[in-house]
């Protein structure tokens, strides 16, 4: 008998740890659930008063939600689009293209982003970045389709009359450009015809290279003025017609300095100064007016040496003849990665002796 009562009472023992153990995990449950449901307010709410139009659909298009963003984005309000098709906010042009993407969600079960347009309540077309998903069941087969879309008609707008401005400002800059290199015609023609030529070959060298446009750009422009500095050194210097005195060369090799300065206060774009600055340095640093070396030296500048060089070769100058051009290219061959930056005089000799590029 004593023997059944502590058997009957490890039973009862037990059973109250049981039922302990059920509440607890009763009261586990009970929070997950209040978690879950706080987490599905939380997410309707912001799903609700979302800025961006977020809605669903089956997979033929039938909207199934549609909330405050999309309201405010399409003109249409959730009692309008109940049980309504996502065709009617599409322009007809774009319809074929959205039930493309569509097929191609359903199929592959992916996510899709692009950009496209959108047709309003009043007929009205807005751009829209768009962000699509499938919804999946619980046998991860698709049911609907969820989409995000943003209204980034303004900011479109706003971009392409940035677009329009930098393009106004640099056709200016390129004048400004132009009106300097006609300026300096207007003093020294000899100069000035020097100029255009070493930037149409410097602009070709670019080219060749496979350099950027806007790199390219920018030695042309660069090549235009690169000489501007010699409007600081007195045309009967330019014009000498013999060779110069060691004080002379002296004011010449100050040109590139008084180029910068003038280009630098017009605060132009870089690197136009720059390599205005820089085309007389050489690789091995006997160039001036710094004496900088290899990777010091700009790009840009390095492609208007060869150019500079081989144009000064080539042709005529006040104190002596012609050398030709074989001679110029000899010279830039010779002396390719000691004084030329090498890809700049392997383009400019392929385009001489390969396209048959001339003055």
């Amino acid at each position: 008998m004593e023997y059944n009562s502590k058997a009957t009472k490890g039973e009862l023992l037990q059973a109250i740890k049981r039922q302990q153990e059920r509440i607890v995990r009763l009261e586990e449950q009970l929070l997950q659930k209040q978690s879950l449901l706080q987490r599905d307010s939380l997410l309707t709410n912001i799903i609700k008063f979302s800025d961006d139009a977020i809605f669903s659909t089956t997979t033929n298009g039938t909207v199934i939600s549609w909330n405050k963003g999309a309201e405010r984005i399409y003109g249409y309000t959730s009692d309008e689009m109940a049980g309504g098709n996502i065709s009617t906010l599409l322009p007809a042009g774009n319809r074929a293209e959205a039930l493309k993407v569509v097929k191609e969600i359903v199929a592959g079960h992916h996510r899709e982003h692009f950009v496209t347009t959108g047709k309003r309540k009043d007929g009205v077309l807005v751009r829209l970045s768009l962000s699509v998903s499938p919804i999946l069941n619980t046998a991860r087969a698709v049911v609907g389709i969820c989409a995000i879309a943003r209204d980034i008609t303004k900011s479109t707008r706003n971009e392409k009359e940035l677009r329009a401005t930098v393009k106004k400002l640099r056709r200016s800059f390129i004048n400004t450009i132009n009106l300097i290199a006609l300026t300096m015609g207007t003093r020294d023609a000899y100069t000035a015809g020097h100029q255009k030529r070493v930037s149409s070959l410097a602009r070709s060298i670019g080219q060749k290279m496979k350099l950027p446009k806007d790199t390219v750009e920018n030695i042309r422009m660069a090549g235009t003025i690169h000489d501007i500095g010699k409007m600081s050194v007195p045309t009967e210097i330019l014009t000498k017609p013999s060779a110069l005195m060691d004080i002379e060369m002296a004011l010449i090799e100050v040109h590139p300095q008084s180029g910068y300065d003038i280009l630098n206060k017009a605060e132009l774009p870089y690197p136009i100064a720059e390599a205005v600055l820089q085309h007389h340095e050489r690789l091995d640093g006997t160039g001036y007016p710094m004496g900088l070396r290899e990777d010091d030296i700009l790009l840009e500048a390095k492609v208007i040496a060869v150019a500079d060089v081989v144009e000064a070769i080539a042709s005529h100058r006040p104190y002596r003849p012609a050398f030709g051009i074989d001679v110029a290219l000899q010279e830039i061959e010779e002396n390719k990665g000691v004084l030329y930056d090498p890809q700049a005089v392997d383009a400019c000799l392929s385009l001489f002796r390969e396209d048959g590029f001339a003055f």
